[in-house]
């Protein structure tokens, strides 16, 4: 999933005007709530739920800085989905690539447990396309 481009805002910015990995890898996981927002899993949202996803695993892969003030592209795709976690890619630019394992959990418990259905369904909606499928209008 694209989304519009972000803005690299001053106050994550070093006395030289650049944003480092610290800040890049927060923007990512801003964006990459703003994804599931979108396709309807809304952390906030779930926040009082009696189950909701959670991030399990983070690793970033930081390549350059960005200046301050520059907008960058953002995507976010799923990788993979099983019954038990989604993992997810967020991308920024060529700056950031952030991978990310979600698992859903249920608090009564604490523990991991399968993605609900439509849960599933909905986490489907971030999946890459492969090139044949766009062109047949997929």
């Amino acid at each position: 999933m694209r989304l519009p481009p972000c803005r690299i805002a001053l106050a994550d910015t070093d006395a030289a005007g650049l944003a480092h990995a610290g800040h890049l890898a927060e923007l990512a996981l801003r964006c990459l709530e703003l994804a599931l927002a979108r396709v309807g899993l809304d952390p906030a949202r779930l926040a009082a739920a009696p189950a909701c996803p959670v991030i399990a695993r983070l690793a970033c892969e930081y390549r350059r800085p960005l200046r301050g003030g520059a907008r960058v592209a953002v995507r976010v795709e799923l990788d993979a989905l099983s019954e038990r976690s989604a993992e997810l890619s967020v991308r920024l630019g060529r700056a950031l690539r952030a991978a990310v394992l979600l698992v859903w959990v249920e608090r009564a418990r604490g523990r991991p447990a399968p993605w609900p259905p439509a849960a599933r369904a909905r986490l489907r909606r971030l999946a890459r396309f492969s090139g044949r499928q766009r062109r047949a209008g997929r």
